[in-house]
């Protein structure tokens, strides 16, 4: 994974960002620098920016009373990468948080109406800002530093664990791991990931299930495991992944590995930055031409490509999807009940009693109604 490295130093999981919204999410956890800096030319010719950190992850360990059920969370935070180190350089000072630390004649945010400039902070700049950069080459940054933790956290031995990283010591080598082989496949892993979080997880993933037979998440690929993503963005994003295709090269790559992981993407329906997966797939299937593929057929009335199955589309995508459509977005204000609040549509997946119950329960579609209905979470 291109020489991201652990080491156990303690320090917060949290940017600088957060740290001046007193938020207080994070604990102590492991700081995940890279082999060496990184270097980015900016629209200053003699202007480079830096960076040699790439995140920070936590672990929580929750054990349920009554229950011999153990979860161990890990929380992947990559602020320091995308706002300290790169970010802020750019358009920090359009940031209604850091506003006091700039000449007067600098504070942007200060002319915009309160309202505004929340949701300016909020979706553009933190927002719209984390996906630009990670369209960009220090996206190879992020991606790395997700491939890390997928590694760390699958070969981690929780039996040794309070809570903490201390049993880990000294300096731990990352791609090292990922190089190797998954030690133990017994205990299942399941992933969440939130809006530009999905993108990079599915990029991951992808690449481990088509370009990568022997490595820690390949093998944690064959386990199957679940994929949550709330508030996807893996359409939207794809256009920026998009990359040529070179003469005499195949557009189509053959999976090293016949089992897959499954995408279970929850969408607010009044969102207005995530796309459901399934459409998006049967989307690009419906307008590839007869040479496109070797299991397509052209529909002689509408010109439409008919596909051989939903089978074919999910070992061509990589993954088993299954989208799962919510509705919790607040009222705009609370006075416009035909407007709902976009920042809450899109952010407050996690903060949902249904969906956090579905991850853990699971449940099942009820054929009388047509809705899910949540299995009974016992303990």
């Amino acid at each position: 994974n291109n020489g991201v490295e652990a080491f156990s130093e303690a320090g917060p999981c949290l940017s600088d960002r957060r740290a001046r919204k007193g938020d207080k999410s994070g604990q102590e956890g492991l700081i995940l620098t890279l082999g060496e800096s990184r270097r980015y030319q900016t629209d200053l010719t003699d202007l480079s920016l830096s960076t040699n950190q790439a995140g920070c992850v936590d672990r929580q360990i929750i054990e349920p009373d009554n229950s011999d059920i153990r979860f161990v969370l890990y929380r992947l935070f990559w602020d320091n990468v995308a706002w300290n180190n790169l970010q802020y350089y750019h358009i920090g000072y359009d940031d209604n948080e850091n506003v006091d630390e700039l000449p007067i004649e600098y504070r942007v945010a200060d002319h915009r109406k309160t309202i505004n400039r929340e949701l300016k902070d909020q979706i553009v700049n933190y927002g719209f800002g984390d996906a630009t950069l990670y369209l960009g080459e220090a996206g190879n940054t992020i991606r790395d530093v997700v491939e890390a933790t997928i590694c760390l956290a699958a070969n981690d031995d929780i039996s040794l664990s309070n809570g903490s990283f201390d049993e880990i010591g000294g300096r731990l080598t990352i791609q090292n791991r990922c190089n190797g082989r998954l030690e133990n496949d017994s205990t299942p892993l399941a992933f969440i990931a939130e809006s530009l979080g999905s993108r990079a997880l599915f990029d991951v993933l992808r690449e481990a299930h088509f370009d990568q037979p022997n490595s820690v998440i390949s093998d944690v690929l064959k386990t199957e495991p679940e994929v949550f993503l709330l508030a996807n963005q893996i359409p939207l994003l794809g256009m920026g992944r998009l990359h040529e295709v070179k003469k005499n090269e195949s557009s189509r790559a053959e999976p090293k590995n016949k089992k897959r992981a499954k995408l279970v993407a929850f969408s607010e329906k009044d969102d207005f930055l995530t796309y459901e997966i399934v459409p998006y797939v049967h989307q690009l299937d419906r307008f590839r031409g007869p040479n496109d593929c070797e299991h397509c057929t052209r529909s002689s009335s509408s010109g439409s490509v008919v596909s051989s199955g939903r089978k074919n589309l999910a070992e061509e995508f990589g993954f088993d999807v299954i989208d799962v459509r919510m509705q919790f977005a607040k009222p705009l204000f609370g006075v416009l009940p035909f407007i709902a609040d976009p920042l809450h549509a899109h952010t407050a997946h996690a903060e949902q009693d249904l969906i956090m119950k579905l991850i853990l329960c699971g449940g099942y579609k009820d054929d009388q109604n047509q809705n899910t209905t949540v299995n009974e979470c016992k303990n």
